[in-house]
């Protein structure tokens, strides 16, 4: 029995040696914590500060700045080497016969890798907004109604300018015409508008392709009702507007041997705004203008010589005679002259728009018994003909205060030759007392 506890104790002697030589030959467990080491080992050796005073080898791969973008929708298993932020690295040296003891250095640069999400194979598409419906928000009126009213005037307004000059009419109130031939008396009333201190005739024949202008002195005697008085106050006499101008027509029949077509009467203010939507008259005036009348409000001051005269400065020349020698005589003339200017640098197509625009504007400010369509008769035929050839011409006489008398004889072969419409011959009794 001794023999036999004997035995087995030298076994278990060989079984613990046998055991402690196994445990030589494996390696050291790195995971091992503190309390499993086998007692009676010694204790392990504290780690320096600086863990690269040991000559330990880090293979650490150097981190890319940024990781290239990947074309594949599911994100792949990155290399185990990248640990997770703020876990630390093992690291375990054996130098030969000797155990390193196990020891952390943290790991001074991580990589966390970025979340993918799955790349869209189609662009979303854009949602049209959705139109919000007014309420409540009336609707703009369309202006039907005005539009067509504005087109039908325009359309009116064409055809009415269009007929004018398409079909103008010739004014026929003198009897026995010889051809196609008119005659207008043109008057201008002086300051307060009771006498007519400038009267010519105005004498076209389109067969003849003849423009004439006759003067007849203010103060060319006649005789109305048997009472003796001045041409210019005939007007007047009739009680003025239509009424005078219609006396001064008949008038002229005992003056010139017939009744002129036609009248057109121009006060001041008239004179002086038609100028000036004719663009003014380009004019050489005769001499230095210089008067003074405060009663008359009137106060001329021009220079002599060819310059531009606006409707005020063109009146001025029509008004003034005091600087003449033959006064009344020499301003008949001259407005005569200021007359044919105005007329051959207006009648042009250049000028037709402001015509028309001139001719509607005189509507309060001149008395006529001629239509539009006679004034566009008027304007054609001295457009055709043209003013070359004008023949200007006050009625022969003398002045002796205080009035002016006509030379009855000479008198009549001007009219007959430049002025008479008719085919019938002027006689000296036609012009004489």
């Amino acid at each position: 029995m001794n023999d036999q506890f004997h035995t087995s104790d030298e076994t278990g002697i060989l079984i613990d040696e046998l055991k402690q030589l196994l445990d030589e030959q494996q390696p050291a467990d790195p995971f091992r914590q503190a309390g499993d080491l086998p007692t009676g080992l010694p204790d392990p050796v504290e780690p320096p500060e600086d863990a690269y005073e040991l000559d330990i080898h880090f293979e650490d791969e150097a981190l890319p700045d940024a990781l290239p973008e990947k074309k594949s929708r599911s994100v792949k298993a990155y290399n185990s080497d990248y640990v997770t932020k703020g876990t630390p690295k093992t690291v375990q040296e054996k130098p030969a016969g000797q155990e390193q003891p196990v020891y952390q250095v943290p790991v001074q640069q991580t990589y966390q890798p970025p979340v993918r999400q799955a790349r869209r194979t189609n662009p979303p598409k854009r949602r049209t907004p959705m139109r919000e419906e007014a309420v409540n928000v009336p609707k703009k009126k369309k202006h039907t109604g005005a539009i067509i009213l504005i087109a039908l005037v325009l359309v009116l307004a064409l055809t009415f300018f269009a007929g004018i000059l398409l079909y103008p009419k010739r004014p026929d109130a003198t009897k026995m015409k010889k051809g196609d031939v008119a005659t207008i008396l043109i008057a201008g009333t002086d300051k307060d508008g009771t006498r007519t201190d400038t009267i010519m005739l105005l004498y076209i024949d389109r067969d003849a392709e003849e423009i004439n202008l006759l003067s007849l002195p203010r103060d060319l005697l006649t005789y109305v009702d048997g009472n003796p008085m001045k041409l210019n106050a005939v007007y007047g006499y009739g009680g003025c507007g239509e009424k005078g101008m219609e006396l001064l027509m008949d008038e002229m029949v005992d003056r010139i041997g017939f009744r002129p077509d036609g009248y057109v009467l121009f006060d001041f203010d008239a004179v002086e705004e038609l100028i000036d939507r004719m663009g003014g008259i380009t004019f050489d005036v005769p001499c230095e203008m210089d008067y003074e009348d405060p009663a008359q409000s009137l106060s001329i001051h021009l220079k002599e010589g060819k310059q531009r005269l606006n409707g005020e400065e063109a009146l001025w020349v029509l008004r003034y005679r005091s600087g003449y020698a033959l006064a009344d005589l020499k301003r008949v003339e001259v407005q005569r002259d200021l007359i044919k200017a105005a007329l051959e640098q207006w009648v042009s197509l250049r000028k037709l728009p402001r015509g028309a625009s001139a001719l509607f504007s005189l509507k309060d400010g001149t008395t006529t018994d001629l239509s539009t369509r006679n004034f566009a008769w008027a304007a054609k035929a001295v457009r055709s003909i043209g003013l070359s050839g004008m023949q200007t011409a006050t009625l022969p006489g003398e002045w002796r205060s205080p009035y002016y008398y006509p030379f009855a004889q000479d008198g009549a072969d001007l009219l007959n030759r430049y002025f008479n419409p008719t085919t019938r011959t002027i006689t000296e009794e036609d012009v004489g007392y």
